[in-house]
């Protein structure tokens, strides 16, 4: 965005801001949260704090202290993202989608940080993992939950925890318990999914598509639709396209429907293998 768009917005940006201000206990933090976000929405070709800082015309190492020592209310700030999207962004056709990140790190202190497969790196990486829900209606789009996937080995670790102030009650959880978890804080606060997608390796744990929570059948592929990762399939004879997809994407976690439009089709049932509206 051009800094002159940027300014066009400074009166609705601010007023969006004071919607989490509650989330901080100080006026600075407040005033540096502003200047974090109107940061990452400006032409700044470099995204970090320094550039962020001097832009803004403050210290980069208050800033740099705003992002690594202030304390904010995280599971408040989430909670006031899904109060948006619930009464704002509401839709019928709501799609959730979980999905992972990683981030490759160097060195072993970063909390969670282990050598596992790195989706930014595409192999096996010193890395960290997150997990995160987003909301998708029609144009829109907005992570409304997100959490750290920390290891067994580090969780089992009591020194490592120690160092790295990791509360008592964070624990081992699977990712696909993580998800779940996201799943349930958004029902509670009135966030309504009706499709659901996630990759395949969700797909795989029976707790997950248990008959309470996420359904998801088993299918076959009999077309793939054009444009979408065809591209990796488009030398392969049907027979071909068929096996490997039976291969790779073992379970149909795609939705077979959204807003009129086939993405897959399953010589199984006609039934929604997505459909959470009976949560």
């Amino acid at each position: 965005m051009d800094k002159a768009k940027l300014d066009g917005l400074t009166s609705e940006l601010n007023d969006y801001i004071k919607r989490f201000e509650a989330c901080f206990k100080s006026t600075p933090s407040r005033e540096h949260l502003t200047a974090y976000v109107r940061g990452q929405l400006g032409p700044l070709q470099r995204k970090s704090v320094e550039p962020i800082a001097i832009e803004a015309g403050i210290e980069p190492r208050t800033l740099q202290q705003f992002i690594g020592s202030h304390k904010w209310d995280e599971a408040a700030m989430r909670s006031r993202v899904r109060s948006i999207v619930a009464t704002e962004r509401a839709d019928a056709h709501a799609v959730g989608v979980i999905d992972e990140t990683s981030f490759n790190k160097k060195g072993k202190k970063t909390v969670g940080v282990q050598r596992q497969w790195c989706g930014h790196t595409g192999k096996i990486d010193n890395c960290v993992q997150t997990v995160h829900l987003t909301y998708v209606a029609r144009d829109f789009a907005t992570i409304i939950d997100s959490d750290l996937y920390l290891p067994k080995d580090w969780a089992d670790d009591k020194a490592r925890r120690d160092e790295g102030c990791i509360p008592d009650s964070v624990k081992f959880r699977k990712k696909w318990e993580i998800a779940l978890e996201m799943l349930a804080r958004a029902k509670r606060e009135g966030v309504v999914i009706r499709w659901l997608t996630a990759d395949e390796f969700y797909g795989r744990a029976s707790e997950f598509r248990g008959p309470d929570r996420v359904r998801v059948k088993k299918a076959r592929f009999h077309c793939w639709k054009t444009g979408y990762r065809r591209w990796a399939f488009k030398k392969a004879s049907r027979r071909s396209l068929r096996r490997r997809l039976k291969k790779y994407w073992p379970y149909g976690m795609m939705c077979s429907k959204a807003y009129g439009e086939t993405w897959w089709k399953s010589s199984g049932r006609k039934s929604n293998p997505c459909d959470t509206s009976s949560w």
